[in-house]
Parts: C-alpha cells; sequence; structure tokens
C-alpha cells in the first residue's frame, strides 16, 4: 500500500518559488497571523485595561474560559483535516449534556450509567453523520447541519419535559473538581491542563503517526486516498467518532460547571447564537482549511487564545453586550475570507 505523506507545514506553497515578496508576505501573514493577532490583541487590552487585564488572576480565567471548549477543538481540527465539517457539534453537544444531567437528576442513575449514556447518545449520532457522507455521500456540512437540527430539537423537547425555562438542574460535586481543584498552587484548574492533554495527543496523532498522514491525504484528495489503498470509511468514521467523544465529554464538564444544561448551554455556541459554532470559526480563523487537507492543531490552540482574550478584554474594558454579539459576526465574515484568501494564493 502506498503511504501518502502528510504536508509538515502549511506556511508555504510550491507556486511561491516563482512569486515576488508581496506574495510571499501576505502567504507569510495569511498563515501566520493569528500569533501576531493574539500578541497585538493582548497588547492593546492591557494598555486599555491596564492593571485589570494584566494580571495573573486575569491568565487563570482566561485559561479557564478555554477550559470546555478547548476540548472539543483539537479534535475539530483533526476532523477538518480530513475534509469533514461537522457544523452538529453545538446541538449534538447540547443533547449529549441534556441526557446526561436527567438521567442523573431525574431518573437518579448512577454517574458512571449517566456518563454513558450521554456518550452513546454522542457517538450514535456520530455514526449517522458517517453513514450519511459514506453511504448516501452528502457533504459533511449538509449532513451534520440536518443531524445537528435533530439533536437540538431532543434537547428542546427534552429540557421542555423535564426541566424549567429550558435547562435541568445539575449538580456533581466529583465533576465539578475539574473547575475548583487548582494544583501546582496556581489560578489554572485542572480542566486546562485535560484540554492540553487532548492537544498534545491530537498533535501526535497527526504528526507522528500514519493515521495523521492519512487524515492530511484524505483532505487533500480523496480519490488519490482510494487509490493509494488507504481505508477511507474507516477515517470518516474515526473523525466523526472522535469529534462526538469529545463534544459529549466537553458539554457534561462545562454544564455541570453551569449547574444546568440545556439546549442554549453548549460552550461551542456562538454567543449570536446564529448556529454555527464557534469550533469551525476559531479552526477558520487559525488557518485550517475549510476543504480539508491542511492545518496545524498548534494554531488552533492560538487562535482559541485569541477569541478567549478577545472575550475577556471585551468584559475588563467594559464593551456593551451587543458589541461583542457583533464581533461574532465580523469573526466568522472573517475566517471565511481568510481561507478563501488561502485557497486563491495557494493556486496561483
Amino acid at each position: 500500500m502506498t503511504v501518502i505523506t502528510q504536508p509538515k507545514s502549511t506556511n508555504s506553497s510550491p507556486a511561491q518559488a516563482k512569486h515576488g515578496l508581496a506574495y510571499k508576505t501576505a502567504w507569510f501573514f495569511l498563515n501566520n497571523g493569528i500569533i501576531i493577532a493574539l500578541v497585538v490583541e493582548v497588547l492593546i487590552f492591557a494598555i486599555l485595561g491596564k492593571e485589570k487585564f494584566w494580571n495573573v488572576p486575569m491568565l487563570g480565567i482566561i485559561l479557564q474560559s478555554t477550559g470546555a471548549v478547548g476540548i472539543i477543538m483539537p479534535f475539530y481540527t483533526l476532523a477538518m483535516i480530513s475534509g469533514n465539517v461537522d457544523f452538529s457539534t453545538t446541538q449534538v453537544g447540547a443533547l449529549a449534556g441534556t441526557m446526561f444531567a436527567i438521567s442523573l437528576t431525574v431518573f437518579r442513575l448512577p454517574l458512571w450509567i449517566a456518563v454513558s449514556i450521554a456518550l452513546i447518545l454522542g457517538i450514535g449520532l456520530s455514526a449517522l453523520n458517517s453513514w450519511v457522507v459514506i453511504r448516501l455521500k452528502i457533504p459533511s456540512l449538509i449532513a451534520t447541519l440536518v443531524s445537528g437540527s435533530v439533536a437540538f430539537g431532543l434537547a428542546y423537547i427534552l429540557a421542555e419535559r423535564y426541566g424549567s425555562a429550558m435547562q435541568v438542574k445539575l449538580n456533581v460535586p466529583l465533576l465539578r473538581s475539574l473547575w475548583t481543584v487548582k494544583p501546582f498552587g496556581i489560578s489554572i484548574p485542572l480542566v486546562v491542563y485535560v484540554m492540553i492533554f487532548c492537544y498534545i495527543l491530537v498533535y501526535i496523532i497527526l504528526n507522528h503517526t500514519r493515521l495523521g498522514s492519512h487524515l492530511y491525504a484524505l483532505g487533500s484528495n480523496r480519490d488519490a486516498s482510494i487509490r493509494s489503498g488507504i481505508n477511507v470509511k474507516v477515517l470518516i468514521v474515526l473523525a466523526f467518532l472522535l469529534l462526538a467523544l469529545a463534544t459529549s465529554s466537553a458539554n457534561i464538564i462545562d454544564n455541570v460547571r453551569k449547574f444546568n444544561a440545556g439546549p442554549y448551554l453548549s460552550p461551542a455556541s456562538l454567543s449570536s447564537g446564529a448556529g454555527i459554532p464557534i469550533t469551525l470559526v476559531g479552526a477558520l480563523f487559525a488557518g485550517i482549511g475549510l476543504f480539508g487537507g491542511t492545518g496545524r492543531v498548534e494554531f488552533t490552540l492560538i487562535g482559541l487564545l485569541f477569541f478567549a482574550v478577545l472575550a475577556q478584554g471585551m468584559a475588563v474594558v467594559g464593551f456593551p453586550a451587543q458589541f461583542r454579539v457583533a464581533v461574532d459576526g465580523a469573526a466568522i465574515i472573517l475566517a471565511l475570507m481568510l481561507d478563501s484568501m488561502r485557497r486563491y494564493l495557494s493556486t496561483r
């Protein structure tokens, strides 16, 4: 079987050799601009917010705010690199979290059974997505958009039936320790270390395993991957499966922190409620290709930090909530524009 090796970096293009300085500069900023943007953003908020922003407790708050969605992001990156865009993460996670809360607080099931039910539900929806993409050959974006609507509807029905004000009460001291326990004497909770572990795991998979090479190959050219003997079906199933497990787990963890679960309480949702997962916006903003085959998970982490600093910085400076919603919408447009520009320059 011929193994297609993955691209080691997204910072160069074969076409760059025949272009001038302006092209190379534009390409560099498109692929590394997220790092520059994060540095500039931190400096701006440090100047505007002064000691309210530039302190150790604020660093802990920023990192804590990335905890739950940060668990999802690396696996979302993995799925996108394989060429599978998932629009259902927000809704699937909300359904898993709602079912977990109902199983635990309404039906009084043991914790491990409630967690298992939620994870199995997420796995079942990932299997549905995989089947639609593989058997019906429907693009993942459309397939997951539909399954996400179904998941949201089920979460809505369950929360209305067993909850109050579309929320189901939840109190799990054991899982809350992920937020309350802060090892090493610093203000960084355990959930942040779980997030870092997820990034390390996905980094190893993508950069140091044959599986990672095959995922890049699948995203770059599915037909060529099939001709090379790569089991494309297994890769698609695995990408959706890992993402569903991460999404379900992250929602359980986040709902425990909020003491509530429900259709509108997913950490992956944008504050605008536009139905577009922040995981997609963050991945595009960090340079992950919308159509697969390119991307680096470490850049995804930087993109996640960018949005976390943006949210906390605007709160410290005192920007109104309406302005923050507008920023979410602008981020969606800018992320799509950046991805379009990258694809355009890569073909020049």
